[in-house]
């Protein structure tokens, strides 16, 4: 029998071709293993591996850009806080950076991502 592996919300977002994969209220080793197999490479676990959430971009040649969000709860804040973390990388790797003229473009996309997973 092969490895149990969790399936992840994704969510493709067109406008900026980017993937989101969220684990909501998964045990962190089933997401560790999932972002292995996506992103060809494990994630480098820091001193915050006891966390309640991560958040890892990673640019893979075959897919492009791919967001790796996990939460140990469902709990609606972390989830938020981590969201705004994917935002951020995604816009700022498109050279958008969080500024009062861009904030609403960083607003509208956390409530898009947010309101796919819950």
């Amino acid at each position: 029998m092969g490895k149990r592996t969790v399936d992840p919300i994704h969510i493709y977002n067109k406008t900026y071709r980017h993937n989101y994969y969220v684990y909501y209220g998964v045990p962190l080793n089933k997401y560790l293993e999932h972002f292995e197999i996506q992103s060809g490479s494990p994630e480098e676990l820091g001193p915050e591996s006891t966390s309640i959430g991560r958040c890892a971009t990673v640019l893979n040649p075959e897919y492009g850009y791919m967001t790796f969000i996990w939460t140990k709860k469902k709990n609606i804040s972390t989830l938020t806080h981590e969201v705004f973390h994917a935002v951020y990388e995604t816009l700022s790797t498109r050279g958008i950076p969080l500024t009062e003229s861009t904030e609403e473009v960083y607003a509208y996309l956390l409530q898009m991502i947010i309101r796919e997973i819950v």
